[in-house]
This record gives C-alpha cells, structure tokens and sequence, in this order.
C-alpha cells in the first residue's frame, strides 16, 4: 500500500500544470501533449474507511469495523457523469463461533460503474452512483472441524454517496458512504469430511475520507 501511495504522489506532483507546459514538446507541431489530452478530466484518488458489516455473526467473530483501504480511478464524460474502477482491501482476525477458534478473512473488491457529480458550492460538489463488484475472498481457520483455507469469488454491487471539496484546482477530499451488496455461499464439502460452513453476508457500509488528485 506504501508503494502505491508514494507512485500516487510522485504523479500528482510531476504533472501539475508547470510541468506539463515543459513536456509540450511530445506533442505534434506544437498542438500539445496527447498523453495529457488523454489525462483530461481523470482524477485518481486514495481512500480510507471503516466497514461497517451488516451481518451480526459476522460482527461477532470479527470486528464492529474494519479498515478499508482502496484506490480509484475515474474520468468525466459528460454532463457531470463519471464512470469510475476501483480495488480495495481488507483484512481482519477473529475468533470462530462457538469454538472460538483462530480465523482470517482477506477480501479484495474491484469495482466500477458510474457517478453523476452535481455542484453544492462554488468549492463542494455532491454525487450519486453505483455499479458492479467482483470481490475475492480468502478465509484461513485453525479448527480441524472445517476446511482449513477457503477461496471464493463472486459477483456483488455497490452504491456510492458522497461530496467532494477542491482544496486546490488540482487537489481535492472525498468524505463518503459506500453499501456493499456482497454475500458469498458455501456449499457441504463433497467428501463430507468438514462440517458445513454456513453462507457468508458481507453487506455493510463503508464510511470514510479520501484525497485526489484532478488532472
């Protein structure tokens, strides 16, 4: 994730509009970059949250709220539209229930879809969205009742609530509100050496902050 950060930063510094004026010279007779022409009305942003999971079995083996990371790209369109992709993390231990054995649950969302921007203020702009998930989970037990590693993938959606305030023409902050529409089903091993593990609900509210760059 530090690696990720540092290249973000490294971008949002090395293409700030001085220096986009010295790289004119890619460009064809004069005309400008493409490769900024290309960049026109992408933002790229970092995102940090608590998620909130809906399930009360899952809040009880694992944690009220967990920290979320993700990293979004998006780009204007047309009219305030946006359509946006986005990967996320997260990763939290708990404790299994009735047995209270070790276990570790990993999801990596990628998401996308699109968002309609609306000005409030001269600085603050709100917006609405939604789109698709597809999310990979991996779970790891310590309990020889169950399988010890379980690798799933599914389909899921989300919702997307939010207002963004530019702290310069180039930088701004996101304060949002995601849903995740998210469950993964298990199904009786075909040996019948594990017991059967129950569905897994991963709906919940992820509530956060986070920092873009507007190219």
């Amino acid at each position: 994730m530090a690696k990720i950060s540092a290249m973000l930063l490294f971008l949002a510094v090395f293409l700030m509009p001085s220096q986009a004026k010295a790289l004119d010279f890619m460009g064809n007779g004069g005309g400008g970059n493409p490769l900024l022409s290309l960049l026109d009305g992408v933002t790229v942003e970092g995102r940090v949250s608590a998620f909130l999971p809906e399930s009360k079995r899952v809040r009880r083996i694992y944690d009220d709220a967990i920290p979320f990371y993700q990293y979004e790209v998006a780009k204007t369109f047309c009219n305030g539209f946006q359509g946006w992709f986005d990967v996320g993390y997260f990763e939290d231990r708990g404790r299994s229930i009735p047995l209270h054995n070790k276990t570790r649950i990993r999801l990596l969302p990628l998401g996308f879809g699109v968002k309609y921007i609306f000005p409030v203020f001269s600085c603050l702009n709100a917006y609405v969205g939604g789109g698709g998930l597809y999310s990979f989970l991996r779970i790891k037990d310590h309990s020889p009742f169950v399988k010890r590693h379980i690798r799933k993938n599914e389909w899921g959606g989300i919702v997307k609530i939010g207002f963004t305030y530019s702290v310069t023409c180039h930088l701004y902050i996101d304060i949002f509100a995601d849903y995740l529409f998210q469950r993964f089903d298990f199904h009786r091993h075909p040996r019948h050496r594990f017991v059967e593990r129950n569905d897994l609900n991963l709906n919940g509210v992820s509530v956060g902050a986070g920092i873009g760059f507007k190219f």
